[in-house]
C-alpha cells in the first residue's frame, strides 16, 4: 500500500511515485496542458479533458494503476486546466468506465 501523511506531495514524492519499483504498481505521468489561444476556448479545454481521458483509459490498458496529472510545461502556448476540474472529471471518467 502506499500512502502519504498529507494531501499534499513535495517533488521528491512525486518522483517516487514515477519511479516505483513495487510489485504490483505501475506509474505514468499524464499532461494537463491545453492552448488556450484558439478560436474557441471552451472548445479547447473540452478537447484537452477529452484527450487525458483517452491517455488515462489507455494507460489502465497498459496496466498502470497510478496515475499522476501533471501541469508541468505551461508557457506562452500552453495554460493548464484547472487541477480539480483535471482530477474530477478524470475520476468520474474512470468510474464510468
Amino acid at each position: 500500500m502506499i500512502q502519504f501523511e498529507s494531501p499534499l506531495v513535495k517533488n521528491a514524492q512525486v518522483e517516487q511515485l514515477r519511479s516505483i519499483e513495487l510489485e504490483g504498481f505501475s506509474s505514468t505521468t499524464l499532461q494537463i496542458l491545453f492552448n488556450p489561444f484558439t478560436d474557441n476556448q471552451g472548445q479547447a479545454l473540452e478537447s484537452a479533458l477529452e484527450d487525458l481521458f483517452a491517455a488515462a483509459d489507455a494507460a489502465v490498458q497498459e496496466g498502470v494503476n497510478i496515475l499522476i496529472l501533471s501541469d508541468r510545461g505551461v508557457g506562452p502556448e500552453n495554460a493548464a486546466m484547472p487541477a480539480l476540474l483535471a482530477v474530477a472529471g478524470l475520476h468520474h471518467h474512470l468510474i464510468r468506465q
